[in-house]
């Protein structure tokens, strides 16, 4: 009988010891989850308003192309690219508007590839704000390199790569941009197909489409500005940055 006791008693030491066990570890797997997937959201919050004020500031460039395509009038300062051994000051006097609306595209996807590289082995809830956030952006990039687009999805991805300042892990300066664009012929062969695409833009040809298609990506822009606005809670941004008009 002692013998039964013994055995009885042992088998449910065990037990809790296992149900112990299994407890603990599925706290602690539940708990990381739960951290990571909060990880997740704080990123997003950290990168929020950089990203919504690029956004912003490039969907109101694409609409005023589209505005002045529809009224035939096609700007020249969008049609200008940086040849060979072009001077500083052609990026910041003749070539500014070419060379501001380039860089503000590199930032955009700047933003959307540090904010993708600090998340990307994450773990996401389906109704997670990070989510519907990378819903939006996964809209943009689809949007930039639909047709008529010269512009391919991972060569605007690139942009924001090459754009990226890793001291800083964020975006290099315009007066960087305008500077590496002057004196490093590889970065600027680079962005070269950029300015190809705004000149393209401009362009007669099946103009029509063109309109359509910056609305599409203007839209985008104004969809995921939305979704970083539900998301993060900045009221404080939601006036629009100032324009720059050709």
């Amino acid at each position: 009988m002692s013998d039964e006791l013994a055995t009885l008693f042992s088998g449910a030491i065990a037990g809790g010891a296992v149900a112990l066990l299994w407890r603990t570890v599925e706290k602690y797997w539940v708990d990381t989850k739960i951290t990571r997937a909060l990880s997740a959201e704080a990123k997003l919050e950290h990168y929020a308003k950089p990203l919504w004020l690029d956004s912003g500031e490039l969907e109101l460039r694409l609409r005023h192309l589209a505005k002045k395509l529809q009224a035939d009038d096609r700007p020249e300062a969008v049609r200008l690219r940086p040849e060979v051994g072009q001077s500083i000051d052609w990026y910041t006097k003749q070539g500014y508007y070419a060379t501001s609306t380039v860089y503000i595209m590199a930032r955009v996807s700047c933003w959307i590839h540090l904010y993708t590289r600090d998340v990307v082995l994450l773990p996401f809830r389906k109704d997670m704000e990070t989510v519907r956030f990378f819903q939006t952006v996964e809209a943009v990039k689809a949007a930039i390199s639909a047709r008529p687009s010269i512009l391919w999805s991972y060569y605007f991805a690139g942009m924001g790569e090459a754009l990226t300042d890793q001291k800083d892990v964020k975006p290099m300066t315009f007066a960087a941009f305008c500077m590496r664009m002057q004196e490093d012929a590889s970065f600027r062969s680079f962005f070269d197909q950029a300015f190809w695409y705004l000149i393209d833009l401009s362009t007669e040809d099946n103009r029509h489409a063109k309109i359509k298609y910056l609305l599409r990506i203007a839209d985008a822009l104004g969809a995921a500005k939305a979704a970083l606005e539900a998301s993060c809670k900045i009221p404080e941004l939601r006036k629009n940055p100032p324009e720059e008009h050709p």
